[in-house]
């Protein structure tokens, strides 16, 4: 992990937030999914050290276009 941070986005009622997650050689997101049961996105961002390095499963693809991430969906430990 080379570094990390939460991005939030609006305001008000209407404010949204996600995890990003930066190694080496990509960018990666952190949310919740549905599609992989994963409701615990906060406790993965309080896992993940900068300096250290995790085997991770991801999901979906990166779209520069539309700042979309791969999606970090479980941290192998």
């Amino acid at each position: 992990i080379k570094d990390k941070e939460r991005i939030t986005e609006g305001s008000g009622e209407g404010i949204s937030s996600k995890f990003i997650v930066y190694d080496e050689n990509e960018v990666f997101e952190n949310t919740d999914s549905w599609l992989y049961f994963k409701f615990s996105s906060t406790d993965f961002q309080r896992k993940l050290d900068v300096g250290k390095t995790y085997n991770v499963k991801v999901a979906g693809w990166r779209f520069p276009l539309f700042s979309m991430y791969r999606n970090i969906v479980d941290i192998k430990e």
